[in-house]
């Protein structure tokens, strides 16, 4: 390991640390050799202030060239492990916390090295994300709550991010949902529209908690009004917007379940000509009204035609009412479009003939002429007779 080269979160090994790390143990070697010379008794000390001169920057210290510049937490190269976020660290629980502790501090001094820690923090967070169950015992999060109030953009940008990844996590969410973090959720809504999508997402996680304290700050503080507003207007510069409002239609439906204030939420909503674009949709995307018919309708794909042909041809094989269907399709003119084609897009048979050149009304344009088909009616071998 010596004499290679190594660059890790963990640790930074060139040449450079090579040599300053043999010039200091020659030095030491050199002072233990004179005062052994002259008192046979000494020993060793490897404490001794020459050895270990000042900070980081002395000539002394080996890894002076290799922090210059770089924001070491833990023990943990940041920007390495930004660049490596799989990488497992010896110690991630420390790791995490030693990371909150630096992102509180930077939420109140706002600094360029603020998007670096938060990246890292999210980074460890998804890819180990038990790291997060200790936070909640740890205090931290009443501490974040207050800072997600910051008017500050970037603290705000940071507070949005890392709130999305411990509302998934369960401990972290129980610990939330039983503080005064709706407030702060809003400020930070306000203050980053264009991270609405992330912001909905934690507030959804939030409130599937069902404590009745988050859904009295929804109500208190002017949350559900906020969140009418935001599905009235086009969210620009939201990346996928649609699902957006779907996080925030379903934080506004489990407030309305909560046994205290949901009646009210409720009666608010009701009031709305916006709520009711969604609040009767069963879909994923919530879209409004007007654009559902457009987007549910049915499916021109070749491949949604091919599951459907298959299925109607399914349906005709029932031994019961397998007749009957297969009379009504047969009736149907566009039927005899699909039910002889047998390649996986089932185009229109005008079409096929368009792109091929030819019908055959056997295989479609992918497979026609790749292969010759075995006769429909081949007689079986002849069976050898003995004796």
């Amino acid at each position: 390991m010596f004499d290679s080269t190594n660059e890790n979160p963990e640790l930074i090994w060139n040449e450079a640390t090579r040599v300053k790390v043999r010039q200091i143990i020659e030095r030491g070697v050199d002072e233990l050799y004179r005062a052994q010379s002259s008192n046979p008794d000494h020993k060793w000390d490897t404490l001794k202030p020459s050895l270990l001169k000042g900070s980081l920057s002395d000539n002394s210290c080996a890894y002076a060239d290799s922090v210059t510049g770089e924001l070491v937490v833990g023990g943990v190269f940041v920007r390495l492990y930004v660049a490596n976020p799989a990488w497992a660290v010896r110690h991630p629980r420390q790791f995490a916390t030693e990371l909150i502790e630096k992102v509180l501090e930077l939420m109140h001094k706002p600094s360029a090295d603020l998007t670096l820690v938060t990246t890292a923090f999210i980074e460890l967070l998804r890819n180990f994300p038990n790291t997060a169950d200790q936070l909640p015992a740890q205090g931290y999060l009443p501490q974040f709550s207050k800072a997600m109030s910051a008017r500050d953009p970037q603290t705000s940008r940071s507070a949005i991010l890392i709130l999305q990844q411990l509302a998934e996590n369960h401990y972290c969410a129980d610990a939330l949902s039983r503080i005064n973090c709706i407030e702060g959720i809003m400020t930070s809504m306000k203050n980053q529209p264009t991270l609405m999508h992330e912001s909905a997402h934690a507030l959804k996680c939030l409130m599937r908690r069902n404590n009745g304290s988050l859904a009295a700050q929804m109500l208190s503080t002017g949350m559900v009004d906020y969140l009418l507003e935001v599905l009235r207007g086009d969210l620009p510069g939201v990346s996928n917007s649609p699902a957006a409002r779907a996080e925030i239609v379903d934080a506004l439906k489990s407030a309305c379940l909560d046994l205290q204030v949901g009646e009210k939420i409720s009666e608010i909503l009701n009031r709305s000509p916006v709520w009711a674009q969604y609040r009767d949709q069963r879909h994923d995307l919530f879209l409004p009204a007007a654009r559902t018919q457009a987007i549910t309708g049915v499916s021109n794909s070749p491949a949604a035609r091919a599951e459907i042909v298959d299925a109607l041809k399914s349906a005709c094989l029932d031994l019961q009412v397998g007749e009957k269907i297969s009379e009504i399709l047969n009736r149907s003119p566009v039927w005899a479009q699909y039910r002889d084609q047998r390649h996986d897009l089932f185009l229109p048979a005008a079409r096929t003939q368009a792109i091929t050149g030819t019908s055959t009304g056997v295989a479609g344009y992918l497979t026609e002429g790749m292969f010759s088909p075995p006769p429909l009616h081949s007689q079986p071998p002849p069976i050898e007779r003995t004796g």
